[in-house]
């Protein structure tokens, strides 16, 4: 029997929210519905020759129409269940958003009362994380607080969206309201495709600064900081409690050269080994499902039992849960670059 599989980035929501999610980021970044359009149209069942033609006619707004007008208004708790069965998913991490839906309600109470429909099978094993803004700490921490009481397991900022660096003064509030609460926070660090803001706007430097002042609190890289691996790989090593997550990032070709992960690949089966994290990251991956990226993974030149450490034993021992198999195994590395 395989090892399980524990996806920490991923994203799951009723139409509703789909449509909040994909307007919010045509806003500030159109250009992921160019690039990725193949990917999104696959991932929602749109027809791609229809969607590729609104987007060029009418822009995106029309276009994600196209894309969300089949996705199940409910989100599905029942098919989603029996999707992580059939992926060999154990434990999901579905990450919330800042921000009202056109009713009044916000997408993480929206994502709060999904997760609670799926009842006594999903209880525990689809955890919400909240969205977070740090346009309005005062704001940011009271959602936290509200999200901590009402059962959400950690948060989720992504920087990009709003111009705010996580490391700028500004933000310091948010993170330490994190650490108060005990709840991790996944960041979106590197990468991104809007133009306006520069693309250094947080990297491992702002994860540095911050792992620096709450050394009690968990910090996930999401979408591993690339292109900044060598440094990124070098926060998590001096700072306990950095994370790296690998979602959206295809693990067939980190291996590859010029890929950038040279480092991650270099230092994952040893001194970051309990650091990396295995996430997808939701129509960013399409169509390639957890089995096959989970493949991809094993299929890297790492040492024995550090692809399961990376797919499961890690995210089991952040989020409180019991490793299994080699993952449990796996030995213990000091924080420097050895």
């Amino acid at each position: 029997m395989p090892v399980p599989v524990t996806d920490v980035c991923a994203l799951w929501y009723d139409r509703d929210c789909w449509r909040f999610f994909l307007h919010r980021l045509a806003r500030v970044a159109p250009a992921y519905f160019e690039r990725f359009g193949a990917l999104l149209a696959g991932g929602f069942g749109a027809d791609a020759a229809e969607y590729r033609r609104v987007l060029r006619e009418r822009g995106p707004d029309p276009a994600i129409e196209v894309l969300v007008r089949f996705h199940p208004a409910d989100g599905d708790p029942d098919g989603h269940l029996a999707s992580l069965d059939a992926q060999g998913v154990v434990t999901e991490v579905v990450h919330g958003m800042p921000g009202r839906l056109p009713g009044g309600e916000t997408v993480n109470e929206r994502l709060a009362a999904l997760v609670g429909r799926l009842g006594p099978a999903g209880a525990g094993r689809v955890r919400p994380w909240a969205g977070i803004t740090l346009l309005d700490p005062e704001a940011a921490t009271a959602e936290i607080a509200r999200c901590a009481a009402a059962g959400f397991t950690g948060i989720n900022v992504a920087p990009f969206y709003e111009g705010v660096a996580p490391g700028d003064p500004r933000a310091a509030p948010v993170f330490a309201a994190a650490a108060g609460h005990r709840l991790p926070v996944w960041v979106h660090c590197g990468n991104n495709f809007r133009t306006d803001q520069p693309m250094d706007l947080c990297t491992w430097r702002d994860l540095d600064r911050i792992a620096g002042r709450h050394p009690e609190l968990v910090l996930v890289a999401g979408h591993a900081g690339w292109p900044w691996m060598l440094e990124t790989v070098a926060v998590a090593q001096r700072q306990p409690g950095v994370y790296i997550d690998l979602s959206t990032h295809r693990p067939r070709r980190m291996s590859r050269p010029g890929s950038g992960f040279a480092p991650l690949l270099a230092y994952g089966g040893t001194t970051v080994r309990r650091k990396v994290l295995f996430g997808t990251g939701g129509p960013w991956v399409h169509p390639v499902g957890v089995p096959e990226l989970a493949a991809e993974v094993r299929a890297l030149d790492l040492p024995q039992g550090a692809a399961e450490d990376w797919l499961h034993g890690n995210a089991a021992r952040l989020l409180g849960e019991p490793a299994a198999g080699a993952a449990a195994a796996a030995p213990q590395t000091p924080p420097h670059s050895g």
